[in-house]
């Protein structure tokens, strides 16, 4: 299970990642590696499936040690299947939201079409990782029509259909 967290203002210093359940203690697991100047990651491999476990965060600050909110995660306990819902709602109005399921991290990418077949928007949606998902399509909104969804993911394809209104 990959974790991240994105903190205002900045990393501070060397950050370690802490795991607990409803009956056990906390447990630190390691460091969290840096991406960018606001950004942690962290790749708990030891989760189980159907379980539900606490984090957070802990650093040094002028020699006390110091603790994030502890966010609690449940792990998934079936194996998400790639899915394409659609517009939500639909109808549309200005720039609508696409329900969609995704199994894992893989390369995936959202296609809208025009009627005439035009592709008008893509966008690569792989890097949100696995479950159920809601992506905005902001890039200057769709115009009112029908539109058909395509979802692309290690050779499936999925389709629906939209329409945005005023």
């Amino acid at each position: 299970m990959t974790l991240v967290w994105q903190l205002a203002g900045g990393i501070p210093g060397s950050v370690t990642v802490s795991r607990r359940t409803a009956t056990l203690p906390w447990e630190v697991l390691g460091a969290a590696v840096p991406e960018g100047t606001e950004r942690l990651r962290y790749e708990d491999r030891g989760v189980i499936a159907g379980s539900r476990y606490a984090y957070r965060l802990g650093w040094s600050e002028g020699g006390l040690e110091r603790y994030s909110a502890e966010t609690w995660i449940e792990v998934p306990a079936a194996r998400l299947a790639l899915t394409l819902e659609g517009f939500r709602p639909n109808p549309a109005a200005g720039s609508p939201t696409v329900a969609l399921t995704l199994p894992d991290g893989a390369p995936a990418t959202l296609e809208a079409y025009d009627i005439a077949g035009r592709q008008v928007l893509a966008r690569e949606v792989g890097s949100l990782g696995p479950g159920r998902h809601l992506v905005r399509l902001e890039s200057g909104g769709l115009e009112p029509g029908v539109y058909h969804l395509r979802l692309r993911r290690a050779g499936a394809a999925l389709a629906a259909r939209g329409l945005v209104v005023r």
